[in-house]
């Protein structure tokens, strides 16, 4: 897993010097999601919904954050919530109605106590028309101080507007 997370933060990082940067744009995004899931090592079927915003600069990088309510399919009423803010890194050019994003941070879980993890993922936003979209992005949101270690994999389908 650290491999893994290592690549990841490496990929990250270089990224902004991959791609030509001449048409790059700078915005805000916001957005509302819906997520099935699954919780392991115990396989359990879940769902996240939530929304949150994020900034990106003209060369992609930024940050933002999320608040979502996580639950089991069987017991809504018993979910949880997750406080997630995040580095973010997209490209878009100018003038594109695809924008494919990675993202990677914090997750806070609370109810009656708090619970600290990570949280990464990636994948894009379809701009339908100037200021509205759709987001789909695969998100694991991982637990490594629990016992077991817990992830909740998702995948996120949203609106995202800006």
């Amino acid at each position: 897993m650290r491999r893994t997370l290592a690549i990841f933060c490496f990929m990250v990082l270089l990224s902004p010097f991959s791609f030509s940067q001449s048409e790059r744009i700078s915005q805000s995004t916001g957005y509302v999601h819906f997520a099935p899931g699954v919780r392991s090592p115990d396989n359990m079927g879940g769902m996240s919904i939530g929304g949150g915003g994020n900034y990106r600069s003209s060369i992609g990088l930024g940050g933002g954050v999320d608040l979502s309510y996580l639950a089991p399919w069987r017991d809504k009423g018993d979910g949880i919530g997750a406080l997630s803010p995040y580095l973010y890194y997209s490209y878009l050019k100018k003038g594109s109605k695809v924008e494919p994003f990675l993202s990677g941070g914090y997750t806070l879980l609370f109810r009656s106590g708090t619970a600290n993890g990570i949280n990464f993922g990636g994948g894009v936003h379809y701009w339908f028309a100037k200021k509205i979209g759709l987001k789909l992005e695969f998100r694991d949101d991982l637990f490594l101080y629990t016992s077991p270690h817990y992830h909740f994999v998702s995948f996120r389908i949203g609106v995202a507007f800006r």
